[in-house]
């Protein structure tokens, strides 16, 4: 299980996959502490101290996922500075992860104020209703 290398900067958005769902990815935001990418975000995986999921840890720990290892989607800078990403991280740190309200997307997209909350969210929505509107086709077909 070996995480692939790459150069990060502060500022740099990571997205990559997610447990094996589709249509599911992960993001966090880097911070370079003492020449290592540190990356903040927001998962249900893990607690900080006081039982919020925003945390921070290393690259290599973000890109481990229980025995596996995320694979890279992309990487995108940001106008984001040290002091912002980690006042927005200490601000909300007593935050939870909830898929609805605040998920690892939503915390990017406060923390760039883009005004976004989550895409995946969006998407999954769709999907649903897609699926939905399928199975009450299927099964008024057979009536």
């Amino acid at each position: 299980m070996e995480v692939q290398k790459i150069t990060l900067k502060t500022g740099d958005v990571v997205k990559t996959t997610c447990h094996d769902i589709p249509f599911c990815y992960h993001l966090g935001v880097c911070v370079i502490e003492e020449g290592e990418p540190m990356i903040y975000h927001c998962t249900p995986s893990e607690k900080n101290e006081i039982g919020g999921n925003v945390i921070c840890e290393t690259f290599t720990d973000f890109m481990k996922m229980g025995d596996k290892v995320r694979d890279l989607i992309e990487v995108y800078s940001s106008n984001l500075n040290t002091h912002q990403i980690k006042r927005y991280a200490e601000r909300n740190k007593d935050k939870k992860w909830d898929a609805m309200q605040y998920n690892c997307e939503t915390f990017i997209n406060k923390m760039l104020k883009n005004g976004i909350n989550s895409t995946q969210l969006q998407r999954g929505l769709v999907i649903g209703i897609i699926a939905l509107s399928i199975f009450l086709i299927i099964t008024d077909d057979k009536n």
